[in-house]
This record gives C-alpha cells, sequence and structure tokens, in this order.
C-alpha cells in the first residue's frame, strides 16, 4: 500500500500548471489573464488581452511558442486569443 497521500486538487494542479506556463513564457503581459475552459469536447488556454489589448498583436506573433510550452505543461493544445468576450484568434498545435 502507498503511504502517499495528494493534498492537491485538480483545480490546485492547475494553477501550479498556469503559473508554471507564465513564468516560462516570459514575454507574456502580466496585466493577461490567463486560464483554462471547456469549449465542446475540448480544453484550452484562454489568453485575456482585456486589460492590454495594446500587446495582443505582438503576443499573437509567439502562438507557436506559447503552444508548446502548453503542450509541455500538459496544459491543452489549442490557444484561444480574446479580448474581454470577443474571440480574436484560435490557435492549435497540429
Amino acid at each position: 500500500m502507498n503511504n502517499y497521500q495528494s493534498n492537491y486538487t485538480s483545480a490546485e494542479l492547475e494553477k501550479v500548471a498556469i503559473s508554471r506556463f507564465r513564468s516560462l513564457m516570459h514575454f507574456l503581459p502580466r496585466d493577461c489573464k490567463i486560464g483554462r475552459e471547456k469549449w465542446g469536447s475540448s480544453t484550452i488556454l484562454v489568453l485575456d488581452f482585456a486589460n492590454c489589448p495594446h500587446l495582443l498583436e505582438a503576443t499573437k506573433k509567439q502562438y507557436l511558442l506559447l503552444l508548446i510550452g502548453a503542450n509541455y505543461l500538459g496544459l491543452t493544445n489549442s490557444l484561444l486569443f480574446r479580448v474581454e468576450r470577443k474571440v480574436i484568434e484560435w490557435k492549435t498545435l497540429k
């Protein structure tokens, strides 16, 4: 019998993974909100630029690096760029 007991919930692990993602992607604006959402049968990583819309275009150019990092951390294979409720672009790692 394994004596190891985990005190982590999946929500806590997700917060840790998102925090690690942010630290690895040093170019992400501090004001960019990051979260995961369920879209149909997929879970995507949402980058919300509501607090820094002027930085969206420059960050979108780094989408491949963002996708590789998200995939490496087991977060997702898809990114959604948005400003509040407005979807700007969807990218998927193929």
